[in-house]
């Protein structure tokens, strides 16, 4: 077969599984954020490692990550083998199984302050979960939240009871709680804004939100869906030392902790979970603490721990190093990338000012020239996901890296002679 004749025949495949997909499912896909890939959106047929191959057999070096739920890497040996003696245990019980016990009390001795857990499927679900816990907790309606900050698809609640503020600006949050210094619920943040350019909080921004919230009565709410675990065993709390008085009231987490399985959660303090022992705030789902993602947390968090404070340093500088590296490479091409965030997650753009990016939703829209960086790199086997987020994981060798930064190299020249033509 030529090489003509293979490229044809991948071509047909890809396409035909993808015309299947839209006449399946509304855009193809399965959740709406996935169609920012746009036409160039893969159909994977199996993923290992930090390696995703698409039904045509096509290999790619995938820094997406699943979206931040990898850690390890894709079909990890020993989070198969948690979930694999699951099976064989039982599956969706409806009850309280052992697993789920010590996944949760673990967590409470692991994260400063987090003294009571709640599980869930998504991240989304917990996001709600923790404002309805705020508001029946204080007994106040009104949220604030920040600019460039995603808390999942579902709303927050009523746009009247939402004040959306610029993040780390401390006049502004300042302003907010003295033109109504009793009427937030809650303050919800993330302390990397890894939806939108991956600002980290300027230093003591949290210590001040911390302070201003104690002050008037208002939850502190941190949402570590992607930070936590992967940012280090503690997550943001560890990482920026918001522990005792400085520590969030209630804080969500899930993607990295399930090693790739579904699993969102509610961690927080005693006093406020209590209301949902109560029965004051409902929170139900027929899925909530399903046995095999909970297997696998337990495998995630047990790998950790024998791993130790090195996985994560290995992490960081994988991370750190990638970054410089790309940042080498726009100057080498003269189409300066900027690249920010703290090396397990960071964010890339080209020729754009991170601060002034366009936001939809919570989320950063994709400028039209880093929409055509990303489509290079798909082409030539690199997959980043769309407006600039990008994701390391403990399997990304060397060799990964360095293929990688070879199909950025090409793919920026390739940009050049279309911008000459």
């Amino acid at each position: 077969m030529s090489d003509q004749t293979a490229t044809l025949t991948a071509d047909l495949t890809i396409n035909s599984w993808g015309m299947r997909a839209v006449q399946a499912m509304p855009g193809g896909v399965s959740s709406n954020f996935r169609m920012a890939e746009g036409p160039d959106q893969l159909v994977v047929s199996r993923a290992r490692g930090a390696h995703l191959w698409d039904v045509a057999g096509q290999k790619y070096v995938d820094f997406t990550c699943g979206y931040g739920a990898i850690l390890f890497g894709y079909a990890d040996a020993d989070i198969n083998a948690a979930v694999a003696a699951q099976l064989e245990l039982g599956y969706q019980v409806s009850a309280t199984h052992t697993r789920e016990v010590q996944l949760a009390e673990e967590i409470s001795l692991l994260l400063p302050g987090m003294e009571s857990v709640r599980f869930h499927t998504d991240g989304s679900e917990a996001v709600q979960t923790a404002l309805r816990v705020a508001r029946c907790a204080t007994g106040r309606s009104k949220v604030i939240c920040f600019a460039g900050h995603y808390h999942g698809w579902l709303p927050l609640g009523d746009e009247s009871n939402l004040v959306v503020l610029p993040w780390n600006d401390i006049a502004a949050l300042t302003q907010a709680f003295d033109a109504d210094p009793e009427g937030y619920a809650a303050v919800i943040t993330e302390a990397t804004m890894c939806n939108n350019g991956c600002f980290e909080a300027a230093p003591g921004y949290l210590s001040v939100l911390r302070q201003m919230c104690t002050e008037h009565g208002s939850l502190f709410i941190l949402d570590e869906m992607i930070t936590g675990f992967r940012l280090g065993l503690q997550g943001a709390i560890g990482a920026y030392l918001l522990t005792g008085n400085l520590g969030p009231d209630l804080a969500i987490y899930g993607k990295a902790l399930g090693g790739g399985l579904p699993i969102g959660l509610l961690a927080g303090k005693r006093r406020y979970m209590d209301v949902l022992a109560s029965q004051a705030v409902n929170h139900s789902g027929t899925f909530n603490g399903n046995s095999l993602s909970i297997a696998a947390a337990v495998a995630t968090l047990a790998k950790l721990r024998l791993r130790g404070q090195k996985f994560y340093m290995d992490l960081h500088e994988r991370g750190r190093k990638l970054m410089a590296d790309l940042e080498g490479l726009g100057r080498e091409a003269g189409m300066p990338l900027q690249v920010r965030g703290p090396g397990p997650i960071f964010w890339v753009t080209l020729g754009e000012d991170p601060e002034a990016l366009p936001v939809l939703g919570g989320r950063a829209v994709e400028p039209a020239a880093y929409q055509r960086f990303r489509q290079h790199l798909l082409a030539r086997g690199v997959r980043v996901m769309p407006a600039g987020r990008w994701y390391v994981c403990a399997s990304h060798s060397d060799d990964d890296i360095d293929f990688a930064l070879a199909v950025v190299r090409a793919s920026l020249g390739a940009m050049q002679e279309e911008a000459a033509e």
